[in-house]
């Protein structure tokens, strides 16, 4: 079910190798950008967010703040940004992932 929250938009398919390491957190500041936040049951009002590196589902206060225009980012903490890309796969969902 969560897999169908970016299935609309368009977007490039990009593989990074070494997976870089995330330090630091992800922004907190409401004015950095905008929540992604699903609203479909069973997992309704849930925002995205990362945790342990990896974009999850997960409750507003702990929401990232996402920019988006052609690419879609998760703005961190220090001003940088992570991009919200599809991994490539061979089942019937694709996993998404943040990268530098």
């Amino acid at each position: 079910m969560t897999t169908t929250i970016f299935d609309t938009w368009s977007h490039s398919t990009t593989t990074s190798s070494p997976t870089p390491t995330i330090t630091g957190g992800q922004s907190t500041n409401p004015s950095s950008g905008k929540q992604i936040r699903t609203v479909v049951n069973p997992v309704y009002h849930l925002y995205l967010q990362l945790v342990d590196g990896k974009p999850q589902l997960g409750p507003e206060s702990k929401s990232g703040y996402f920019v988006y225009g052609t690419t879609v980012a998760l703005v961190m903490a220090d001003g940088s940004k992570l991009y919200l890309n599809v991994g490539t796969s061979s089942t019937s969902y694709k996993v998404r992932q943040l990268d530098v």
